[in-house]
């Protein structure tokens, strides 16, 4: 009798200790677990957070339409830049909706995703383009573009590190909202990154096709429309650029 009641009391046991296992994986991927949730999400809005991701989701579609020409004499690779920055926006819509782990690792690993494309299909042939080996930039157009990138890359990474340090001092003064202004100034900054390694990578390997950087809807709009690459020289037979 003994015997029975000690087995059946072990198996119990077993049980309890299985479900209490099964219950902490299952929390592992649960918006219930608070470590991995970001400051920001405590004072700022789902929507809010969701809706300042709009640009992954308006820019790369304009950019496939005016990198049309750049995809088909040069590098179609840069149709897979520009839909990875709309997987970027979904995995940062998806984080801040559910507030999951799988959310963060997505949100996470499409940004790695992005860089690492970047890097595959800008630095096979030549290491670096020509404007960081000693060569100054004589294309001012460029040079304030490449300014202007960076300018918002420390803007952004203000925006963050303020953030998520001074969350509590931010809420104080009823401006909640520096992770959405993190999402709009990222999403710039690369966006105008990847227009000015696309226009070194052409520079560097097709000049004789005259790469130059425009910008939509109109060109009086310098520096306010959307930025693109062109080649004025499209006509003349270069070697498509495979990555």
């Amino acid at each position: 009798m003994k015997s029975a009641m000690y087995f059946w009391e072990k198996r119990y046991l077993f049980k309890k200790v299985a479900e209490e296992r099964k219950e902490r994986e299952k929390d592992k991927f649960s918006s219930s677990k608070p470590w991995f949730i970001p400051e920001p999400s405590r004072h700022t809005s789902t929507s809010q957070l969701m809706i300042s991701n709009i640009l992954f989701f308006v820019l790369p579609p304009i950019c496939m339409c005016l990198f049309r020409q750049y995809a088909t004499c040069f590098n179609s690779g840069i149709y897979l830049i520009w839909t990875l920055l709309v997987v970027v926006g979904i995995g940062s819509v998806y984080f801040h909706a559910t507030l999951s782990f799988l959310g963060q690792m997505l949100d996470e690993l499409a940004i790695l995703w992005v860089l690492m494309c970047a890097l595959a299909m800008w630095f096979p042939r030549r290491y670096l383009p020509r404007v960081f080996r000693n060569d100054r930039c004589e294309n001012l157009r460029v040079y304030k573009l490449g300014l202007f990138s960076g300018l918002w890359w420390m803007l952004a990474l203000f925006c963050w590190i303020s953030d998520k340090a001074f969350c509590e001092i931010w809420s104080s003064f009823n401006f909640p909202y520096l992770h959405c202004v993190w999402h709009i100034l990222i999403c710039l900054a690369a966006y105008l990154g990847c227009v000015c390694f696309a226009y070194f990578d052409a520079a560097s390997e097709i000049p004789e096709q005259g790469p130059v950087i425009k910008f939509w809807p109109s060109e009086r709009w310098a520096f306010i429309g959307v930025p693109y690459v062109t080649l004025l020289c499209a006509h003349k037979k270069a070697p498509v650029k495979v990555t």
